[in-house]
C-alpha cells in the first residue's frame, strides 16, 4: 500500500472503523531540553493525547494532540467564546513507522479541530456567491472531520466551525 492509498483509506473511513485506545497510556512522547540556568537544563516531555487503531487493519494507527504551536493568532479565527488556537500534529503510522504528518488547528479552546488551509494561502473560496474565504483541500477537511468525530462525544458542529472560519473545501487541481 502506498501513501496515497493510506490517505484515501483514512479519508473514506468512518468513526466506527477505528478503536480508540484509552486508560491514560503514553503515546509517542517527544522530549526536548531547555536551558534553565548556565549549567542546568530541564527536560520537557509532551505527547499525543489520542491514539486510534484502524479495526480492519491494525497496522494503521492515527495519533494526535502533540502541540506544534500552543498559542496562535490567525487571521481566519472569528471571536469564538474561547479565543485559544493551537496547531497540533496528526501522525499516521503504518506497522509502527511514522509515514505521514498533517496539521490541524485546535480552536475555541479545544472544542473543534479544523484542517490546515492550502499552503498557497489562497483566499479564493466562494461563500454565499462571494469570492472570499480560505481554501482547504476536500480530503484534508474530511480527515479533520474524522478527527473531530473520533475525539468529541459532544457532536461538535464541524461544518459550523468551518463556516465561521471562512474555510471553503475544494478538490485539488491535478
Amino acid at each position: 500500500m502506498d501513501l496515497e492509498q493510506v490517505r484515501s483509506l483514512i479519508t473514506n473511513s468512518r468513526p466506527e472503523d477505528w478503536e480508540r485506545i484509552r486508560h491514560n497510556s503514553y503515546f509517542l512522547p517527544r522530549h526536548s531540553t531547555d536551558a534553565v540556568a548556565e549549567d542546568t537544563e530541564s527536560v520537557k516531555v509532551d505527547e499525543h493525547e489520542v491514539l486510534v487503531v484502524y479495526k480492519p487493519d491494525v497496522d494503521l494507527r492515527l495519533a494526535w494532540g502533540l502541540v506544534e504551536e500552543p498559542d496562535l493568532h490567525v487571521e481566519w479565527a472569528p471571536p469564538w467564546p474561547n479565543p485559544k488556537v493551537a496547531r497540533l500534529f496528526v501522525d499516521t503510522f503504518w506497522a509502527g513507522a511514522l509515514i505521514d504528518r498533517e496539521v490541524v488547528y485546535s480552536v475555541d479552546g479545544g472544542r473543534c479541530y479544523l484542517p490546515e488551509q492550502d499552503r498557497d494561502g489562497a483566499s479564493t473560496g466562494v461563500i454565499d456567491g462571494v469570492t472570499s474565504g480560505f481554501v482547504v483541500d476536500e480530503a484534508v477537511a474530511r480527515r479533520a472531520r474524522l478527527i473531530n468525530e473520533l475525539t468529541s462525544s459532544q457532536g461538535v458542529e464541524f461544518d459550523s466551525y468551518m463556516q465561521q472560519a471562512r474555510f471553503v473545501t475544494a478538490r485539488p487541481k491535478h
